[in-house]
């Protein structure tokens, strides 16, 4: 499953965050930066976008970042 994150500040903080997380629920890897976000592939988890979004929130940044994230089509 691919989504797309929008984060228009922080942005390289959030694929850092994502990229480095690995874990029996899933994983992140950074695929390219399109559609005014950033595309990640899921693997590990059927439900990625709410993975994303919960990894993004757990942060010290997260819980005041403005973001999205969506299934990319």
């Amino acid at each position: 499953m691919r989504i797309l994150v929008r984060s228009p500040l922080l942005a390289d903080r959030v694929r850092e965050t994502l990229e480095s997380y690995d874990a029996d629920d899933g994983s992140f890897t950074f695929i390219e930066t399109a559609g005014g976000g950033m595309v990640f592939e899921v693997t590990g988890t059927d439900d990625g976008v709410a993975l994303a979004k919960s990894t993004i929130r757990s942060t010290d940044f997260g819980k005041g970042l403005f973001f999205s994230v969506v299934e990319a089509s």
